[in-house]
C-alpha cells in the first residue's frame, strides 16, 4: 500500500486537511444526495478514522450541513468546495477531488448505483454496489426533489432551499476535468450544462445562493446553497450564459454531457472509459 497521505485544499485555499493515513481504495457514490452536494455524476471519497484527520488551515471557515441521521457533510462558507465529513458511525469520507499530486490511491467500486443518475452510464469494470457493500450502512440515501408540475427540466439543492427550472433548451453539456472544477465540486471532474443566461428560472430560494469567483481567474465561478453547501446553477452575464451542474437535476433534463473537456488535467487516479469525444482544453 502507498505511503503516500492524502492533503487536499478547497477552491478558494482557506480550507487545507490532511489524512494521516496511506490511503484507502476510493468509492464513486452515485445516492442523489452526494451527486447534488457535488453537481456531478457522483461523489468519490476514501474512509478514514476520525483521528486521521488534520486540519492545516481554515477549520474555522467549514461549515456542516446534517444531510441525514448522524451524517455530517461539511462545505467551506467562501468557496463552496466540499471537505471532509463524518459518518453516522463516526468515520470520516475525505473527497480527494481537491488533490494536486497522485494520492497514490483509485477508486475501486461504485456504490447505490440503484440511484444512478438517468443521464450517466458506468462504462468501466469496477463493481458495482446498488447500495453499500454486503449490506452495511443504510439501505437508502435519498435527497428530496422539487416538483414543478411542467415539463421544464428543473433542480433543487439537497436541503431544498433552492428550486430552479430551465425555461429554454440546453445547448452545450460537458463533463469538465480541469483543476479548477476538480477541486471546486471536489469531484472526479465536473459535468455541466449551459443554457443562454434568461434560462434559468429559480422558483425558490436566489437569495441563499452564494457565489465565489475565483480572483485569478477569467470566467471560472461557483455558486452553491449557503444552508448546506451544494452546487447551485449560475448565470454569467459577460458571457450572456447560464451554467447548471448535471448533479442538481431532479429527474432526467434529456440532455447528457457529450464530451469531456480539459483531459490534459485530468486527475492521475481515474481512468476515462466511454467513447465521447476528448479535449486537452476547452473545444474551439
Amino acid at each position: 500500500m502507498s505511503e503516500k497521505r492524502l492533503e487536499a485544499q478547497c477552491l478558494c485555499g482557506q480550507a487545507s486537511w490532511r489524512i494521516n493515513t496511506p490511503p484507502t481504495p476510493f468509492a464513486h457514490c452515485h445516492c442523489s444526495v452526494c451527486r447534488k452536494a457535488h453537481g456531478s455524476a457522483y461523489a468519490t471519497y476514501m474512509a478514514a478514522e476520525l483521528d486521521a484527520l488534520e486540519w492545516l488551515s481554515g477549520e474555522d471557515q467549514v461549515a456542516t450541513f446534517e444531510s441525514s441521521d448522524g451524517f455530517k457533510r461539511r462545505f467551506c462558507r467562501a468557496c463552496g468546495s466540499v471537505v471532509p465529513g463524518i459518518a453516522a458511525d463516526g468515520h470520516v469520507f475525505a473527497p480527494p477531488g481537491g488533490v494536486t499530486d497522485d494520492p497514490g490511491a483509485a477508486a475501486k467500486i461504485h456504490i447505490f448505483v440503484a440511484s444512478k443518475a438517468p443521464w450517466f452510464t458506468i462504462t468501466d469494470e469496477l463493481r458495482q454496489f446498488e447500495v453499500f457493500p454486503k449490506g452495511e450502512g443504510p439501505s437508502s440515501i435519498t435527497a428530496g426533489t422539487f416538483e414543478v408540475g411542467s415539463p421544464q427540466p428543473h433542480g433543487s439543492c439537497m436541503c431544498g432551499e433552492v428550486c430552479f427550472e430551465l425555461t429554454g433548451p440546453i445547448t452545450a453539456a460537458r463533463f469538465c476535468h480541469c483543476s479548477r472544477c476538480r477541486r471546486g465540486r471536489a469531484a472526479t471532474h465536473a459535468a455541466n450544462a449551459f443554457a443562454e443566461q434568461g434560462s434559468v428560472r429559480f422558483l425558490k430560494g436566489e437569495e441563499m445562493i452564494r457565489t465565489f469567483k475565483l480572483p485569478e481567474a477569467q470566467f471560472f465561478a461557483q455558486a452553491f446553497c449557503a444552508r448546506c453547501g451544494s452546487v447551485a446553477p449560475r448565470v454569467d452575464p459577460s458571457r450572456g450564459i447560464a451554467v447548471i451542474p448535471f448533479g442538481a437535476f431532479d429527474g432526467d433534463p434529456g440532455v447528457a454531457p457529450a464530451a469531456h473537456i480539459f483531459v490534459g488535467s485530468k486527475c492521475p487516479w481515474h481512468e476515462i472509459t466511454d467513447d465521447l469525444p476528448q479535449y486537452d482544453a476547452a473545444p474551439m
